[in-house]
């Protein structure tokens, strides 16, 4: 339909036509699960000992965001914190306090991994966040 109404898939702005058809709904899960396959080799962890610790309590959130988010924990007031595009690149790496705004205003919207740490290095937990605006 050359020259048709944009249609958005999944936030992409698409317009349909015979040369280049919008992308099934399978073919978006499975660039989905790629982007998860990225994340996931983003951070390696390497255990050296017979058990792996517990990871402390940690909330971040909102999640998703549009300019800032938070990062709660009853354990630790300040925490190392790492944030990587989909891409693997180091957006964000610093000491930050808990239960303060931590401003994403100026990323580019996408999903996001964060690694977090506390002060004597021992890793609280990891996730993703997404900025939508």
């Amino acid at each position: 339909n050359p020259g048709g109404v944009n249609e958005v898939v999944f936030g992409i702005p698409w317009v349909p036509d015979v040369a280049h058809p919008a992308p099934s709904l399978a073919a978006l899960l499975a660039a989905d699960d790629k982007a998860q396959a990225i994340f996931d080799g983003c951070f390696t962890t390497v255990v050296t000992a017979t058990t792996t610790p517990k990871l402390l309590e940690l909330s971040v959130f909102p999640n998703p965001t549009s300019d800032y988010f938070q990062i709660k924990s009853p354990k630790s007031s300040r925490v190392n914190l790492q944030l990587v595009n989909m891409s693997g690149q180091v957006m964000l790496s610093q000491k930050v306090k808990t239960n303060t705004e931590i401003s994403v205003s100026h990323f580019p919207q996408g999903i996001y991994g964060y690694q977090v740490w506390d002060e004597q290095g021992q890793r609280m937990g990891s996730g993703k966040v997404t900025i939508s605006r």
